[in-house]
């Protein structure tokens, strides 16, 4: 659909309800790459397809770059310029595909420690 298009459908809808919103969807889009919709009258909110991504970032403790992110983006929302956050979508491998090998990775931390514990616990019966 072309964007005027959605402008006018926008425009329609809140002449209706005037605590209408709409979000829509820019390919890969976020904050700082929308493709003009944000802003202009065309949408109030787009997807924010940086969030799972910063979401993975922040469980791999990457904690400032995202704090730097999210204060950056946060600057320039507004109520016409918004972003609908999500964990996965049927377009990108989402947050929990994303972080699965991490979750993995801590059982066979957790079952070599349990192991540890026990050769332990024989070595100090059989020393005795």
């Amino acid at each position: 659909m072309e964007n005027d298009t959605w402008a006018e459908l926008k425009n329609a809808l809140t002449e209706v309800d005037s605590d209408f919103k709409m979000i829509g969807e820019y390919a890969g889009g976020g904050y700082a790459s929308n493709g003009n919709t944000l802003g202009t009258g065309e949408m109030d909110s787009d997807l924010d397809f940086d969030f799972n991504d910063q979401a993975t970032n922040f469980v791999k403790g990457n904690i400032s770059s995202v704090e730097s992110f999210l204060t950056s983006r946060n600057s320039v929302l507004n109520n016409t310029y918004m972003t609908g956050q999500f964990l996965g979508s049927h377009d990108e491998d989402g947050f929990k595909k994303k972080t699965f090998w991490m979750v993995e990775w801590l059982k066979t931390q957790q079952q070599q420690r349990l192991w540890l514990q026990q050769a332990y616990k024989l070595l100090q019966r059989d020393s005795q």
